[in-house]
Formats: C-alpha cells, structure tokens, sequence
C-alpha cells in the first residue's frame, strides 16, 4: 500500500504523472508530495507500481471549492480531457490501471489530492 498527498501549487505546470508523483517528483517545485502516515508502512516503495491493482484519489477536505482533476496526458485545468473532477470530501476509484497513464491537476488555490495505491506489480 502507497499513500501521499499531493498539494497543486501551480496547476498550469501540469499535468502531473501518477507514477512520477508516487516516486516523489516535485515537478521543480509545482508539486508537494507528503508521504500518509495513515496509509501504514511502507508509505513510499523503491518502486512504485507500474499497474495499481486499485488507486483511490481523494479531493482533500480542506480543498473547499477547489477541485482535483484526473485525466491523461492532455490534461489541464481548462480542456475537454477531463476523465473526473473531484471534489473536496470525494473519492475517484480506478482499477488496474497503468500509473504511468494517469495524470492530475487541479483548478487555482493550491488544492490536494490523497492517493492511496492497493496492490499492482511491475
């Protein structure tokens, strides 16, 4: 089990790739990755999953209105590649799914998103 919490600071640097945000990537600052003491050791592998059996993307409840995006790669706070919005207090679950294929972002006002990977294998 992964678990962080990802805080946007510059939603317009993204879009930021699961896989590279699970592994600690900052994007020079655009991000800050905070590994989740609730998720139980370990919190961050060596190696993240390359398909995450289960990844849950929570909006942060300290996000008010802001939202959490998750999308691909085409993914920005404007465009039509939005797969889900999310908003504070809610969850987005995905199944089996490559790390390396799914990008967040997030609208204006530095919101976060708790992740939580179950499972998965190289």
């Amino acid at each position: 089990m992964t678990g962080i919490t990802v805080t946007i600071t510059t939603p317009g640097s993204g879009p930021f790739q699961l896989s590279q945000l699970l592994a600690g990537a900052t994007y020079s600052g655009a991000v800050t990755v905070t590994p989740a003491a609730a998720a139980g050791p370990p919190v961050t592998p060596a190696t993240p999953p390359r398909i995450a059996a289960e990844c849950i993307i929570e909006g942060d409840d300290a996000n008010s209105t802001n939202m959490i995006y998750v999308g691909d790669v085409n993914l920005t706070p404007t465009s039509n590649e939005i797969g889900a919005k999310v908003a504070a207090g809610k969850t987005v679950t995905l199944h089996n799914v490559p790390t390396a294929g799914v990008y967040i972002n997030g609208s204006s006002g530095s919101p976060k998103a708790n992740i939580l990977v179950n499972g998965g294998f190289q």
